[in-house]
């Protein structure tokens, strides 16, 4: 398995006009992909033992790529629904 290190281009926006009604609430989940240990049950992309140090910093790039992507979704939101509400939830997972 390898890492992706190219930056994907950003889709334009298909709809700038803000949608009718009320913001949908908005969850959020926050995978962590580096473990001591793959649970059995687990479908989730997940670096396990010494490939979740790597030959690399991958906690790093991928919590650069994780604000990255927030940062994303957050301006796709407010595009679409106007200024954001607080997240109705949050959820982290993995990292075991």
């Amino acid at each position: 398995m390898t890492a992706a290190t190219t930056e994907l281009p950003v889709a334009p926006a298909t709809d700038a006009t803000p949608a009718p009604g009320p913001r949908p609430p908005v969850a959020l989940y926050i995978h962590i992909p580096f473990c001591v240990s793959i649970c059995p049950y687990c479908d989730f992309v997940v670096y396990a033992g010494a490939a979740a140090r790597g030959p690399r910093n991958r906690v790093e790039l991928f919590v650069a790529a994780l604000m990255r992507e927030l940062e994303l979704r957050a301006e796709a939101l407010d595009r679409r629904f106007g200024p954001r509400p607080p997240l109705a939830s949050v959820y982290l997972g993995g990292g075991t």
